[in-house]
C-alpha cells in the first residue's frame, strides 16, 4: 500500500512539475512582450528606421477604414518589392498626380522629414501599444495631419516642389479620413482579408467578427490580468507540491528546480533562434524581417534575462537540496538511563 501511494505522489509530483513549467513559460513570455515593446520603444525603432526601405514580399490589396465609411482602394495593388513610397503613389489618382507634378521620388523625400518620422512613430506605437494593453485610445485625426502641415508647411513643399496653396491643402486635406482609430484599422484589415467587395457584405463581417476575436484573445492573453492569474495558479502548484510529498518536503526544491531549469533552457532556445522565427513570421504577414528583428531586441533580451536567471535559480534549487540531504541529521534513539 505504502508502495503504491508513493508512486502516485511521484506521478502527481511529476504532472505538477510540468504544470510549474507552462506557467513559467507564459509568464516569462507575457513579461517580455511587456517589457520589450514599450511605446518609447516602439517609436524609437520606427523614428530611427528608413521607411523607404520597407518592401512588401507579395503582391496585396490596400483598405483604408473609417468611421463614417469606407474608402477601399481596390485597384492600388502593390506588387512585390513595392516600397511604401510606391504604395502611396498608386494611392493618388493619376490628375492629381500630374496636376501637381508627384513623382515616387519627392513622396521619397516627404518619409525622410522628420517630422513625418516622428508623426508616424508615435501613432504606430499607440497602435501597437493598444493593442497589447487591451485600449482603443490611440487614433490620427484630421485636424492632426492638417495642423502638422501647417506647422511644417516645407512638407508640401517638398512634396508639390513649390509653395502650397489653400487649394493644395484642401486637395491633400480630401485624401485623409476625418479619424482613423484602432477599431478603423482592423475594419480595413478584415475588409482586405475578404477579399473583394464582390465577397459580399455578409463575408466582410464575418471577417471582421473573427479578427477582432482574434485580437481580443491576444490583448487577453497579454494583459497584467493574466501574469496575475498564472502567477496564483503557479503559487497554487507549489503549495499542491509542499503538501503531496509533506514527508520530505525538500523534494519540492527538485521538482521546482527542474521547471525553472526547463524554462529557462526554452528560452535560451528562444533567444538563439529569435531572429529565424522572426523571418518565418514576417514571410506570412506581408512584412521584410529587418523592422520586427530591431522592434523585438528588447524581447530578445528579455528572453536572455529571464532565461539565464530561471537556468541559474532551477540549478541552485536543485543543487541546494542535495546540500540539504547531506547536512540532515537524522533523529538520535533515545538515551536509555544509566
Amino acid at each position: 500500500m505504502a508502495g503504491s501511494k508513493r508512486v502516485l505522489v511521484r506521478i502527481s509530483s511529476f504532472l505538477l512539475c510540468i504544470a510549474a513549467f507552462l506557467f513559467l513559460c507564459m509568464i516569462f513570455m507575457i513579461s517580455s512582450i511587456r517589457i520589450g515593446l514599450t511605446e518609447k520603444h516602439i517609436a524609437d525603432v520606427i523614428n530611427n528606421a528608413d521607411l523607404n526601405e520597407l518592401y512588401l514580399r507579395e503582391t496585396g490589396t490596400i483598405r483604408i477604414a473609417s468611421g463614417a465609411y469606407r474608402m477601399v482602394f481596390s485597384s492600388a495593388k502593390p506588387a512585390a518589392g513595392s516600397s511604401l513610397a510606391d504604395m502611396i503613389y498608386d494611392l493618388i489618382d493619376e490628375k492629381t498626380r500630374n496636376e501637381y507634378n508627384i513623382t515616387k521620388e519627392s513622396i521619397a523625400r516627404v518619409l525622410k522629414h522628420p517630422k513625418i518620422k516622428e508623426f508616424l512613430a508615435n501613432k504606430t506605437a499607440g497602435y501597437l501599444t493598444d493593442l497589447i494593453n487591451g485600449r482603443t485610445d490611440a487614433s490620427i485625426a484630421r485636424s492632426e495631419v492638417i495642423e502638422l502641415l501647417e506647422e511644417n508647411p516645407d512638407i508640401l513643399k517638398e512634396a508639390l516642389g513649390k509653395e502650397p496653396t489653400e487649394a493644395d491643402y484642401e486637395k491633400v486635406i480630401s485624401y485623409i479620413p476625418e479619424t482613423v482609430t484602432l477599431s478603423n484599422i482592423i475594419d480595413g484589415m478584415a475588409g482586405s482579408l475578404s477579399g473583394s467587395s464582390a465577397n459580399g457584405a455578409a463575408n466582410t463581417d464575418l471577417d471582421v467578427n473573427r479578427l477582432l476575436g482574434m485580437i481580443s484573445v491576444v490583448q487577453a492573453v497579454l494583459s497584467v490580468r493574466s501574469i496575475v492569474l498564472l502567477t496564483i495558479l503557479l503559487t497554487t502548484v507549489i503549495f499542491a507540491l509542499i503538501l503531496i510529498n509533506k514527508s520530505n518536503k525538500r523534494i519540492s526544491l527538485v521538482y521546482l528546480g527542474i521547471s525553472l531549469t526547463a524554462a529557462g533552457a526554452v528560452y535560451l532556445v528562444l533567444w538563439l533562434l529569435i531572429e529565424p522565427i522572426i523571418a518565418a513570421v514576417s514571410s506570412g504577414i506581408n512584412i521584410q524581417a529587418n523592422l520586427l528583428i530591431l522592434l523585438m531586441a528588447r524581447v530578445k533580451i528579455a528572453f536572455l534575462c529571464f532565461g539565464v536567471s530561471a537556468v541559474c535559480i532551477g540549478a541552485a534549487m536543485t543543487a541546494g537540496y542535495s546540500v540539504l540531504k547531506q547536512l540532515d541529521i537524522h533523529p538520535s534513539a533515545e538515551a536509555q538511563p544509566v
